[in-house]
């Protein structure tokens, strides 16, 4: 007796358990609204505005609206969800092309800058830092550093004596102040420095306007 009930217990448990709908995973034909047919179809992913699938000929995406009623029912679109992923996804998209433009756009302008960096004349020269500026840049005097004369000057003085000439001595150019720009390491006022320089243009600067050079980057 006791077991006939237990089992009618259990009969009437299955019974009242709602039943859970299971979404199809593919169907062998799906006919959509535009008249256009798929067959061999596979679901590969849902998405609030529609199905991504793979089909006998390659892979679609197709959207909700187009899908037969009882599929949209299945899958529960709603109408309001679809319309929101489409604007985050127009937005995304949008977005994503704008930072595409930008990046390329900086590319080219790097390329640009390259090249005539790469078209500027290199002069390997000393200067002495006149003043260090709030932006990095400087101005400074040429500067030459004096030493052994050269090949003509040692000729001159074997000429009148047999003498060697005397070493040329250091001095700097203070007629025309340089803006100079790009160079890393630290300076002081008073300081001279050396490196690879290229004039490029001119700066105005404190009502002057200063021929604009810059230090070669390594």
């Amino acid at each position: 007796m006791k077991t006939g009930i237990l089992a009618v217990a259990g009969l009437c448990w299955v019974v009242l358990q709602p039943c859970q709908a299971e979404t199809p995973a593919g169907w062998d034909l799906l006919k959509i609204s535009t008249g256009k047919e798929y067959r061999s179809v596979k679901v590969s992913a849902v998405e609030p505005d529609g199905l991504r699938i793979t089909h006998a000929d390659g892979v679609a995406r197709v959207p909700y609206e187009q899908l037969p009623a009882e599929i949209r029912e299945a899958f529960a679109f709603d109408p309001a969800k679809a319309e929101l992923a489409r604007v985050t996804r127009a937005k995304a998209t949008a977005d994503g092309k704008r930072e595409l433009r930008e990046k390329m756009q900086l590319q080219s302008e790097e390329r640009k800058s390259q090249q005539r960096l790469e078209n500027l004349e290199w002069v390997n020269r000393s200067l002495r830092v006149h003043q260090v500026l709030p932006d990095g840049a400087l101005v400074c005097y040429k500067h030459n550093e004096g030493g052994a004369p050269g090949a003509a000057a040692r000729a001159v003085g074997a000429l009148v004596g047999g003498r060697a000439a005397a070493a040329e001595p250091a001095w700097t150019d203070y007629s025309t102040p340089l803006y100079v720009e790009g160079v890393k390491e630290k300076v002081a006022e008073g300081d001279v420095i050396r490196g690879m320089t290229a004039r490029d243009g001119v700066k105005e600067i404190d009502g002057r306007t200063l021929q604009r050079w810059i230090s070669r980057p390594n």
